[in-house]
């Protein structure tokens, strides 16, 4: 179902394909998508001065900056510090580095879809 009204999330992943897929999913169900492929890159966009996002789903393992440096960044940076975050990782432990990051949750891969429009619905249409 699409969101009501058009909802934007970030995708920051390396893996091409896992990030076309998401751009694509996301598209086709009502989101605008933005894209990096590691935390650095994120970064530059995020801070480039278009409209933050209202989620942004983080991959853990990426080369030039991964995720937890990402978030550290992210987490200093008063303006994008508020911007939810859902963490992708096929790591079994993610839910507790989750925690530790204080993000809004996580999602192992490969991503399930009721999975992301849950998690997705939660930060997005209520802003939790």
């Amino acid at each position: 179902m699409p969101p009501h009204r058009e909802y934007s999330v970030m995708v920051i992943d390396d893996d091409a394909d896992v990030r076309d897929s998401l751009i694509d999913w996301l598209s086709n169900n009502g989101y605008q998508v933005s894209a990096a492929s590691n935390g650095r890159e994120a970064l530059r966009l995020l801070r480039s001065g278009v409209a933050a996002p209202d989620a942004i789903l983080l991959d853990m393992m990426m080369p030039i900056m991964d995720g937890l440096s990402f978030r550290w960044e992210q987490l200093a940076d008063p303006a994008l510090a508020p911007i939810p975050v859902i963490i992708l990782s096929a790591q079994g432990h993610c839910h507790e580095v989750a925690a530790e990051l204080n993000t809004a949750g996580c999602i192992k891969k490969p991503c399930q879809p009721e999975a992301l429009v849950q998690a997705l619905a939660r930060v997005c249409h209520t802003g939790a």
